[in-house]
């Protein structure tokens, strides 16, 4: 009963949302040759009234060509097209060259426009809200995906083609300003790993793989803390460790026992005052964990806007992508048609928010049958389409856990590059601290 009366009163709610004549003095100001003013902050969907999206759309086209935008070139592009009438005419273009005297409020009337757009897109997602609260009866899941209509509505923008001159353009510009050292990239913090790979970037999958027992969550806990210590906010979700857990094993890290001593108190007083230390000094540090057990991919997005919105975000860590609580649909009717799909919908999660992803994964038992353990691309477990959506995949690989008496594996794990969709495959060497889980570079193995 609720969404059929909120669906009733849609078309009026919108319809109360626009203002005509802030519209038209934008035009007039795009006309007056304001459009590179307004162009960063109206889109031609921001418009209410179908005729000026019509009418922008070509004063976009006019100025993409690098020419000037009036009354004559924007009705030769609106002709051209075949798209006068849908503009209201010539004599309602020609009124809108003559509706304001000069282009200098463009800006105001950009913000009118563009508010009232974003108006109209929250009571659309409140109509869609309602219509999900009579249909998704998990209560959590209900709230993710309401608040990912929320953030959608109020915080993006529809995304358009743009050409691929302005990409390179934008692109160069930024690596002058960054040409000094800064980099995009999340480094890991490992010195041969970030030579390797030269860090996660935004907008890509890495997939860090590994069996029982090779160290994966360590590694990505690592990686994390490691991100943040140098000021990068960081979201870290434990689907398989509690909260005390992880601090367990950062304190033990830190304070360079094991993670027993730690559970049992038996530490000396320096090592307390080493762990207070460690308490004191993350602190300072943007790293944020979530150690909800059972999250979907619907939820792990709308936490992350929500983190992104309030203090930033620059990566993301899921340990690990089997325990992710997705539910099966129409179209997933096997565990690894879900597992692909949930690998897709992190991908596009970290392409929305400009932001890696790395989501560690399990391997599958055929690495075992192999003769050297070694694993490779067809040991990633549940999904071939893993391999497929992932930018990156990493594998993790200590020897010494299969062969513990032979020397040359001792203290050493290999971080194997199988994939990397803009680099070489290969692989680097760490150093790994079986006793405090660890891993450092091997040139500063003397400082674990």
């Amino acid at each position: 009963m609720a969404g059929g009366k909120a669906k009733q009163m849609f078309p009026e709610m919108l319809a109360s949302l626009h203002d005509r004549e802030a519209e038209q003095a934008l035009l007039g100001c795009c006309l007056l040759g304001g459009i590179d003013a307004v162009r960063e902050t109206v889109r031609p969907g921001d418009f209410y009234w179908p005729q000026h999206q019509v009418i922008y759309r070509a004063c976009l086209a006019v100025a993409d060509r690098n020419q000037p935008v009036d009354v004559v070139t924007v009705a030769g592009e609106l002709r051209d097209a075949k798209l006068i009438e849908k503009a209201g005419g010539l004599d309602y273009l020609a009124s809108l060259g003559t509706a304001v005297p000069s282009a200098n409020n463009a800006l105001a009337y950009a913000e009118r426009v563009k508010t009232l757009a974003v108006r109209r897109a929250l009571v659309r997602a409140g109509v869609e809200i309602v219509e999900l609260a009579r249909e998704v009866e998990d209560v959590e899941e209900l709230f993710a995906q309401a608040q990912a209509k929320l953030y959608a509505a109020a915080i993006e923008t529809p995304s358009e083609p743009i050409k691929l001159a302005e990409a390179i353009e934008q692109r160069l510009h930024y690596l002058e300003e960054t040409k000094d050292g800064e980099t995009e990239a999340v480094l890991t913090g490992f010195r041969d790993l970030d030579k390797q790979t030269g860090g996660l970037m935004p907008g890509t999958l890495t997939v860090l793989a590994g069996r029982p027992g090779m160290g994966k969550s360590a590694l990505g806990l690592q990686v994390a803390i490691q991100a943040a210590e140098k000021g990068r906010p960081t979201l870290f979700f434990s689907l398989e460790m509690t909260a005390e857990e992880l601090a367990d094993r950062v304190v033990a890290m830190n304070v360079g026992v094991d993670t027993m001593a730690i559970r049992k108190r038996i530490l000396e007083p320096s090592e307390w005052q080493k762990a207070w230390d460690t308490w004191s000094t993350v602190g300072t540090w943007p790293i944020y964990i979530d150690c909800t057990p059972t999250v979907s991919t619907a939820q792990i997005k709308a936490r992350c806007k929500k983190m992104q919105a309030r203090v930033g975000l620059d990566l993301v860590v899921v340990d690990y992508l089997q325990r992710v609580n997705d539910k099966p649909t129409q179209v997933t009717r096997t565990r690894n048609e879900l597992v692909g799909l949930m690998t897709k919908r992190l991908k596009s999660l970290a392409l929305e928010l400009k932001v890696p992803v790395l989501v560690l994964c399990q391997l599958n038992r055929g690495v075992e049958a192999t003769q050297d353990k070694r694993p490779g691309l067809a040991h990633l477990r549940d999904s071939g389409e893993i391999e497929q959506d992932a930018d990156n995949v990493w594998f993790v690989y200590r020897p010494e856990y299969y062969w513990p008496d032979k020397r040359e594996h001792q203290g050493k794990a290999e971080v194997i590059i199988a994939k990397q969709r803009n680099g070489p495959t290969g692989s680097v060497w760490l150093h790994f601290n079986r006793a405090l889980v660890k891993f450092a570079d091997l040139s500063m193995r003397e400082a674990v």
